[in-house]
């Protein structure tokens, strides 16, 4: 058995580094973002960082300094709970939600931990290229 927890990080990072700048789509869509409440709810905020970040390292050509580039990484659906009001969410979302609701605190991390990948995207592209915009 092998513990999935521990070891897509590195296996992650292993797939990054073999295609490292090559701009392979195929590769880089195969990192998927939640895009459901369900996978929402089944994948860890602070592998979202991870995957943010070695997707934009595949596709490294792609990596812009702007702050539409930083937003447009976000999942519409984590964007749009994040940032719209509660009464507004539940009723959009009213008919997809379980029992439980939506967990407003993990849409938070998990927004933050996407924001924080691609910002750390950034850094590496335009790390020592003293590019004023970039900073």
């Amino acid at each position: 058995m092998v513990n999935v927890h521990i070891t897509s990080q590195g296996a992650l990072i292993a797939l990054a580094l073999i295609h490292l700048k090559s701009n392979n789509r195929a590769v880089a869509d195969s990192l998927l973002m939640p895009q459901t409440f369900y996978s929402l709810e089944s994948v860890r905020p602070s592998f979202l960082l991870l995957k943010v970040l070695c997707k934009n390292l595949i596709m490294w050509d792609s990596i812009e300094y702007s702050r539409q580039w930083i937003e447009d990484q976000v999942p519409l659906i984590i964007r749009d709970i994040y940032q719209s009001d509660i009464a507004s969410v539940e009723a959009r979302y009213q008919q997809k939600l379980t029992d439980d609701g939506i967990d407003y605190s993990t849409v938070a991390l998990c927004y933050v931990n996407i924001i924080a990948g691609a910002i750390f995207s950034i850094g590496f592209k335009y790390a020592g290229t003293g590019n004023k915009e970039a900073f």
